[in-house]
């Protein structure tokens, strides 16, 4: 699968530079396109429906009169649509906006790519400083900043409409009512909810081999499992050091199982050779998102394209599931403090203290920070329309954390692959979202394993529905499926969580399980040249931390490092 641009301009290209191979005059604007990429045009009497990336369903779209946004609740995939009617337009992305649209402000330009408008306009100049000062605190961009200062994001569930002449942003769907004030028991629910699974991801197969990535957690062996009821075709993977758990224990359970499995050894010369190319390609298709953290999905998909053309995945399983209780890559502490501290002028101080600031001269970033935390006051206004803290919480989770998280790892993944999500299957997730097995109607920032345990129990189900031999496999968390549905087994379950806390408090981890630090270290000049071109940055700060990294630096010191290379490969 190759890289699917589309740009919407109102000035005719001459930059020689770009290669896109297809165009049509819409009104005022012309729409280019690389022609290759595009996987699906409709057309009709007054209408041109446009697909690019991975609509599993789109035949839908020929039995419908006239596109309407309520049958993006129909589509399946990850998608970008652009319906055409003589000279107006509408653009889409499909549920959670996964695939990116990019507009210029005043609308002059319209894209897919970030990168792309950036190198045929006038858009390369003007960095947008409070998109650093959020990249920093939050891991990604607080709402629909930016790492170019005239560029925004479209809104999740939301659609770009020209008409007449005249440009609106328009909302389709709001999420929130998809909440309700009490759910059902989702005991009850189990057996239903889990055959609604089984039979939903049906849909996300092809009849050729699927690649399906296979860890020690639940996601993507519970996706696996489903897979061997259906006597899908298969090819299981996973990527880590041989002593990664995700490695470790696939591995254990594919040989057992006698089903196909390999991994990608992140510590081999060839890996760490590819892996400043392969992080500095990362961060520029996601628009500065943490490649020198994640280089190592885009090399995934590289390797494993040679197996299949279908990547499916357990992305969003577990925030969908569980209760929330880390505060890490999906949700960092400076986020979470957004929805628990109560008092605004005690936030305000603790955002700019953050420790996570310490690379940016903060003086010349006061005027994007508080611009930033009237944004984050507007939110808080909204708490008031939810029922809970946990559905007010978990309504960002789902229409800002899974696209920026989960949809830059596609975004990168999708250069190569189809990527597939069942978990995000709007029925199934409509019904889930009725019980408290949604980690939303569960406990907010819950640490007690009893409690969270709860999140874990859908999996269990669906899995001793479809294969017995992984309903009684041991996991990477020390227990197996088997043991969260039985009396016995949750007594079983105590142990092994109690020896993992007591792991995590007595020992420091060694962070290189996924061979980053040892990469970084491989390529520490040609990265290091990076930061020196930095403007607005602690230059010497920077240095000192890039000196002093290795696998026992914290998690949050390497993140923001790492961060600042993704950062500087782009600015």
């Amino acid at each position: 699968m190759n890289t699917m641009n589309f740009l919407l301009s109102k000035h005719q290209l001459d930059n020689p530079k770009i290669n896109l191979k297809f165009y049509c005059n819409i009104g005022e604007y012309s729409l280019f396109i690389g022609f290759d990429n595009i996987s699906n045009i409709q057309n009709r009497s007054n209408e041109n429906i446009i697909v690019f990336g991975d609509c599993i369903n789109a035949e839908i779209l020929n039995e419908k009169d006239k596109f309407s946004a309520s049958y993006l609740k129909q589509l399946k995939g990850i998608f970008t649509l652009v319906i055409i009617t003589g000279d107006s337009f509408q653009i889409y992305s499909s549920l959670f906006g996964f695939l990116p649209v990019f507009y210029s402000n005043d609308f002059n330009v319209i894209s897919n790519s970030l990168d792309l408008i950036k190198r045929v306009g006038n858009y390369s100049s003007g960095i947008n400083k409070q998109y650093i000062i959020e990249s920093y605190l939050f891991n990604y961009s607080f709402s629909n900043q930016t790492y170019l200062k005239q560029i925004k994001r479209l809104s999740n569930f939301s659609y770009i409409c020209y008409e007449k002449g005249k440009f609106e942003v328009k909302k389709y769907m709001d999420i929130a009512d998809w909440f309700i004030e009490r759910p059902l028991n989702g005991i009850n629910q189990l057996s239903n909810l889990a055959s609604l699974f089984l039979n939903q991801v049906q849909h996300y197969y092809t009849d050729e081999i699927n690649s399906i990535t296979f860890t020690s957690g639940f996601d993507g062996r519970t996706i696996l499992s489903a897979a061997t009821l259906h006597q899908i075709k298969f090819d299981t993977f996973s990527f880590g050091r041989i002593w990664n758990p995700d490695v470790e224990v696939p591995l254990n359970n594919s040989r057992e199982l006698n089903i196909p499995y390999h991994y990608y050894d992140l510590g081999l010369l060839s890996y760490q050779n590819e892996y400043f190319d392969l992080a500095t390609k990362f961060s520029r298709i996601t628009g500065g998102f943490n490649g020198f953290l994640y280089a190592h999905f885009l090399y995934g998909a590289e390797q494993e394209k040679a197996y299949s053309d279908n990547l499916l995945t357990g992305y969003c399983g577990s925030e969908l599931f569980r209760a929330l209780h880390i505060q890490g890559a999906i949700t960092s502490r400076e986020l979470v403090s957004i929805f628990t501290e109560t008092n605004d002028k005690k936030l305000k101080e603790n955002l700019w203290n953050s420790s996570k600031l310490i690379f940016i001269q903060k003086s010349d970033y006061k005027e994007e920070f508080d611009n930033l935390f009237g944004e984050i006051l507007q939110l808080r206004e909204t708490k008031k329309k939810y029922f809970s803290i946990n559905h007010f919480f978990y309504h960002y989770i789902f229409t800002e954390v899974f696209r920026k998280v989960f949809g830059a790892w596609t975004v990168a993944q999708m250069q190569e692959m189809n990527v597939r999500t069942p978990f995000l299957d709007y029925d199934f997730v409509l019904e889930l979202l009725k019980t408290d097995l949604a980690g939303c109607n569960n406990y907010f920032f819950t640490h007690n394993p009893l409690k969270r345990l709860k999140g874990q129990l859908l999996y269990a189900e669906i899995i001793r529905q479809s294969n017995s031999q992984l309903y009684k496999m041991k996991t990477g968390k020390g227990y197996r499926p088997i043991d969260l549905l039985t009396l016995q087994g949750k007594v079983r379950i105590l142990f092994p969580y109690l020896k993992k806390r007591h792991v995590k408090q007595s020992i420091k981890p060694n962070l290189d399980n996924l061979g980053i630090i040892s990469a970084y270290q491989y390529h520490k000049n040609e990265i290091e040249s990076l930061y020196k071109n930095l403007e607005g940055f602690e230059i010497s700060r920077i240095l000192e931390s890039s000196n002093n990294l290795n696998p026992y630096t914290s998690e949050e010191e390497r993140g923001i490092l790492l961060q600042t290379a993704s950062l500087a490969s782009i600015l």
